[in-house]
């Protein structure tokens, strides 16, 4: 009987994790190997949850990414600086201490927390340190449960089956003006779209005009209906699962497929501008043409709208799992289809407010990840 493997349920909280980075360091203290990296392998079997599936590496390959997660971790903490642009006094008062920041080697920050490295901590390095070591294992354990490499393999396949099964050509290039209000910086009359990019409009009034070129893929529709769309399908960045586990939320959707449906062009019809009830229709389209064989939608696959958007924020949404077999296993790996109108897409782009998908992520990390990694009780801000 063959085994079945279901991902997208892996992740560990900073505060859950943050007691696991507490045992790996006293493990570290206690223990007692012929080289350095061996103590911290045998330290992390010992004391972490996700112990089994990490360790099947060899210690020098477990190191390695253990100082990768470091890295990352150290990114992740330095590219917050758009996050506090709303509260500019406070850039300086997060900015990591040198002497640690900088240090992604495992055996070294062990030693500094541990006393080993003759090293007096201030209480400030002390959290730092274990703010970095906490958010790379937290790295490490998504690692075990769902690996970002295995995530990329099956974001390219998909993308070929999507390829197969759904576009009939490729490169079909579309030049779309549009006219963004002044304060609101929203799309409120619809843009025009030409399959020719030299070609010239001129606004009304004094008003300056946006144009962005958009190379899409031709679908036709079972009616002989063309949808012309724009893909961004791509894997979901180590550090966005990392922080959308402090959403409470289950990673779902590491294998995205986007498609923005630009522009139609009816039976008998022009080309045109999509509409949301157009991207409704492609969504269903593509339930039925893409969902098949390897990928397949879940029983419930279609998701209703994301309660934390923003209410002028509307898409479709597929839910469901590429199968693959690797050794023994039948592995499910969750993936979610975006669908969203032109007009939908340019306003998360362009709106300054949480309509905006930097603006609406930013959000979140001021009012979550900021408190949690930069605590009142160390910065003295209250975010």
């Amino acid at each position: 009987m063959t085994t079945v493997i279901k991902l997208g349920r892996g992740g560990i909280t900073f505060a859950q994790m943050w007691k696991h980075q507490q045992k790996l360091v006293s493990a570290f203290k206690f223990e007692v190997r012929s080289s350095a990296q061996a103590r911290v392998f045998h330290a992390w079997l010992r004391t972490q949850p996700a112990a089994v599936t990490l360790c099947e590496d060899s210690i020098q390959h477990f190191y390695h990414r253990f100082s990768r997660a470091l890295e990352d971790a150290q990114t992740a903490t330095n590219g917050l600086e758009s996050a506090v642009q709303t509260v500019p006094e406070h850039a300086s008062v997060i900015e990591p201490i040198n002497e640690y920041s900088t240090c992604n080697d495992p055996v070294r920050l062990l030693k500094i927390l541990t006393g080993e490295a003759g090293i007096h901590l201030s209480t400030l390095a002390n959290f730092e340190i274990r703010r970095k070591l906490t958010i790379a294992m937290q790295i490490l354990y998504l690692a075990a449960s769902d690996s970002f490499a295995d995530i990329s393999n099956d974001v390219t396949d998909i993308n070929f089956f999507a390829k197969a099964a759904l576009f009939s050509d490729d490169g079909v290039r579309l030049t779309v003006r549009f006219h963004l209000e002044e304060s609101s910086k929203r799309i409120r009359e619809t843009p025009l779209i030409s399959r020719d990019p030299q070609e010239v409009y001129n606004w009304a009034g004094d008003r300056f005009g946006s144009q962005q070129h958009f190379s899409c893929r031709l679908v036709t529709g079972d009616c002989g209906s063309q949808f012309f769309i724009y893909c961004a399908s791509r894997p979901k960045a180590r550090m966005s699962a990392v922080i959308k586990l402090e959403r409470r939320r289950k990673l779902l959707d590491q294998r995205g497929l986007q498609f923005v449906v630009v522009a139609v062009v009816p039976p008998g019809g022009d080309l045109r501008i999509a509409t949301r009830a157009d991207a409704k229709q492609f969504s269903a389209l593509s339930a039925r043409r893409l969902w098949q064989g390897n990928l397949r939608l879940n029983r419930k696959g279609r998701v209703g709208k994301n309660r934390s958007s923003h209410p002028e924020y509307e898409d479709q949404r597929l839910r469901g799992v590429w199968l693959r077999v690797k050794g023994e296993y039948l592995i499910e790996a969750p993936v979610e289809q975006q669908t969203l109108a032109l007009v939908d897409y340019l306003n998360s782009k362009h709106a300054p407010d949480t309509l905006g998908h930097v603006q609406y992520r930013q959000k979140f990390i001021r009012e979550n990840i900021l408190p949690l990694w930069f605590p009142f009780e160390h910065y003295g801000i209250q975010w």
